[in-house]
């Protein structure tokens, strides 16, 4: 389960991925079926670096929970 995403460097005018409103979306999100360009807020101006970073986390979520031993 996601607990936060933080974006450690952006292009300028880029930035709004890195506002807490937008990378909140990920909080408590699990490895399953959501989908990144519908159950994410896309950002006008930043739709690739948006859709890219929820396609990020939902295919680290599928690598962890296929190779992470579950507790």
């Amino acid at each position: 389960m996601v607990t936060g995403v933080d974006i450690l460097v952006c292009v300028e005018g880029f930035c709004d991925i890195a506002l807490p409103e937008w990378a909140g979306q990920f909080t408590g999100k699990k490895e399953g079926k959501w989908v990144p360009k519908t159950d994410i807020r896309n950002i006008s101006g930043s739709t690739l670096s948006a859709m890219h970073v929820a396609e990020g986390v939902k295919k680290t979520l599928a690598i962890h929970a296929k190779f992470m031993p579950k507790k």
